[in-house]
């Protein structure tokens, strides 16, 4: 289950305004109802999303030749750090 952002009382929210054709909000609208939000929750939690998933698939690993290798073989033990950490939960999933 995912973890909700909240905002503390001390954080103060800013206004984003968009323009958006009807059938889109419409949309959007149906979609908020059935899930019980509001169209602004729905839109700030949809695009928080599209926004974490936009940033991971850009993360990019550079290795030099001799690291290259060594990950390609078959025949190495894995880190047991590395095998913790792809099994563990991202921060935002906890």
């Amino acid at each position: 289950m995912k973890k909700k952002i909240t905002m503390t009382a001390k954080e103060k929210q800013k206004v984003v305004n968009l323009r958006i054709d009807e059938t889109r909000r419409n949309l959007i609208d149906q979609a908020a109802k059935l899930q019980g939000k509001s169209r602004t929750e729905f839109m700030i939690e949809a695009a928080y999303r599209e926004a974490e998933q936009t940033i991971l698939d850009q993360k990019i690993f550079i290795l030099d030749e001799a690291d290259f290798e060594y990950i390609t073989r078959t025949d190495h033990q894995p880190d047991p750090k590395l095998v913790k950490l792809f099994k563990s939960k991202s921060p935002w999933e906890q």
